[in-house]
């Protein structure tokens, strides 16, 4: 309480909807240079309740799920191709897949559940200035 009354304004900014979570999926894969072969907007209702820095970690996690099925012959043996290249491995960047979104999907979920969220809510009433 006594940190809240430090501040001139409080601001409730809720989670991301349907719409903007697909436009955050597209900044932190497709405007990162990425082709993605999977339905975004499909994933973006499937991620109800996550955040912008959820969405981030999830496209992350896709990303490096497809480094690891588009490099497996170079993950099994990374050690041998480090002392081969001295340090320097080029990777094979292919299409992110709806199985790399799915495989993220099980790893990250959203910080936010719906105790957190109605906390929220009830702070926004209380003490919001928006």
């Amino acid at each position: 309480q006594a940190i809240l009354s430090r501040f001139e304004k409080k601001i409730f900014i809720g989670l991301p909807d349907r719409e903007t979570r697909e436009t955050i999926l597209k900044i932190n894969t497709v405007k990162k240079g990425y082709s993605v072969k999977a339905n975004l907007e499909r994933i973006s209702e499937m991620t109800t309740n996550y955040s912008g820095r959820d969405l981030y970690y999830l496209c992350s996690e896709a990303i490096r799920n497809m480094l690891r099925r588009s490099n497996k012959d170079a993950m099994e043996r990374i050690d041998e191709l480090v002392s081969e290249s001295g340090n320097s491995i080029k990777y094979r960047i292919t299409d992110i897949l709806q199985e790399d979104f799915e495989y993220a999907l099980g790893k990250v979920k959203p910080v936010s559940d719906r105790t957190m969220l109605e906390k929220y809510r009830e702070w926004k009433d209380k003490y919001a200035s928006n």
